[in-house]
C-alpha cells in the first residue's frame, strides 16, 4: 500500500478539525487500553479544536475518552451528542475547553421527499429519504474564522437484507440479492444529498441571530463525516456540488483528500476484503480551501472483513478500522 502522507504536529491551532470513526468504542464495554493510549495520542498529538467522532457507544463511552485526555492536560467537552441508533452507536462532537461554541445544535434537514416518477422503462412511487444516524452541526469561532460544521456518518452500501435488516442470506436468487444491494447504495446517496442539501439550505434552516456576532459572508462551510463511498462515486461528487448544472459556484466544496490522488491505495481510510477505500473526509468552501487543506493522519488499521461475528466483537474493542483525517491551516 502507497504511503500515506503524514501531517505535521498540531502547533498554535494548526488543526482545526479532526474527524474519527472509533469502531464501536464503548459498545463492548471498556474499550482496550492500548486503542485508548492510540486515540488518545493521536488526539494529543494534532489537539484539534473540534474533533467529530463517529460510532461511540452508550454510558461512558465518551469519558473513556475525555478522562485519559484530561490526564493528560487535553481538556475537551462534548458540546453536542446524537441519538444512538439501533447498534447503540452516535456521533459526538467534542471541542477544546478554549474554543468558542457559537451555536451548539444547528438545523440539518432529515429527510428528501423524491416524488413518483414514471418513464417507458423505468417507474419509481413516490420516496422519501431519511438519515438513518443524526447527524450534528456546530457553528464555532476558531483562529479567527467561523466554521459551520456539518458532520455526517451516512449508511454504508453494504448490502442489507429488507425483509430481516441483516446481511442477506439464504436469498431467493441473485436479482433479490441486487435489489438489496441498490437499496442500501440509494440509502447512502440520499443521505450524502442530505448533506449537500445542509449546505444549499444553511439560512432557510438556521436564520442569522444577532448573538453569533457575525456577517453571513463571514461563514465557512466545513462537512466531515465517514461518507462509506470512495472519491471518485457519484455521492461523493454530489457532496462537492455541480458545477456543471448552470447553479451558483459560491457552495461548491473541496474534497482534498478525494482530488488527491487518483490510487486509492494513496488515500485510503480504511482496507475492506483486501482493497483500500477513501470514506473519510473533509470538505471545505471554497474561501476556506484557501487557507486549509485536509490530511489523513497515518495509524495502523485493521481490515475486519470476514470475521465471525463474535471474534469480531471481540476484536473491535483492541484496534481501528479508519484512520483519521484532519483539516489543517496551511
Amino acid at each position: 500500500m502507497a504511503a500515506l502522507k503524514t501531517p505535521a504536529m498540531s502547533v498554535n491551532g494548526r488543526c482545526l478539525v479532526l474527524s474519527m470513526n472509533l469502531l464501536n468504542w464503548g459498545v463492548y464495554g471498556a474499550v482496550g487500553a492500548e486503542k485508548v493510549a492510540r486515540v488518545c495520542d493521536v488526539v494529543a498529538s494534532q489537539r484539534p479544536h473540534v474533533l467529530c467522532l463517529s460510532e461511540i457507544g452508550p454510558g461512558d463511552a465518551i469519558e473513556q475518552l475525555t478522562r485519559p485526555l484530561a490526564q493528560a492536560g487535553v481538556v475537551y467537552n462534548a458540546v453536542s451528542i446524537g441519538y444512538p441508533n439501533q447498534r447503540e452507536i452516535r456521533n459526538v462532537v467534542l471541542v477544546r475547553d478554549d474554543v468558542e461554541v457559537l451555536e451548539p445544535q444547528l438545523k440539518v434537514p432529515q429527510e428528501i421527499e423524491v416524488e413518483p416518477i414514471d418513464l417507458d422503462t423505468f417507474q419509481m412511487g413516490g420516496m422519501k429519504l431519511r438519515l438513518s444516524r443524526e447527524p450534528l452541526a456546530v457553528l464555532v469561532r476558531v483562529e479567527g474564522h467561523v466554521l459551520a460544521i456539518g458532520f455526517f456518518h451516512p449508511k454504508s452500501k453494504f448490502p442489507e437484507d429488507i425483509r430481516t435488516g441483516k446481511y442477506p442470506k439464504d436469498v431467493p436468487n441473485q436479482t433479490y440479492f441486487g435489489i438489496c444491494k441498490m437499496i442500501s447504495s440509494l440509502r447512502n446517496f440520499g443521505q450524502c444529498l442530505l448533506a449537500r442539501k445542509w449546505v444549499d439550505c444553511f439560512w432557510e434552516l438556521n436564520p442569522l441571530k444577532p448573538s453569533w456576532g457575525i456577517a453571513p459572508e463571514a461563514l465557512r462551510f466545513v462537512l466531515v463525516g465517514d461518507w462509506n463511498s470512495n472519491p471518485q462515486e457519484e455521492q461523493r461528487l454530489a457532496l462537492r456540488g455541480y458545477a456543471d448544472a448552470g447553479l451558483s459556484t459560491e457552495t461548491l466544496m473541496r474534497d482534498d483528500i478525494g482530488t488527491g490522488s487518483t490510487d486509492l491505495a494513496a488515500i485510503c481510510t480504511i482496507p475492506w476484503n483486501g482493497w483500500p477505500n477513501s470514506f473519510d473526509a473533509i470538505l471545505v468552501d471554497q474561501k476556506l480551501g484557501e487557507v486549509t487543506e485536509a490530511r489523513i493522519f497515518p495509524i495502523e488499521v485493521v481490515d475486519l472483513f470476514g470475521y465471525p461475528d463474535p471474534e469480531r466483537d471481540k476484536l473491535e474493542n483492541d484496534v481501528l478500522d479508519h484512520r483519521p483525517v484532519g483539516l489543517y491551516l496551511k
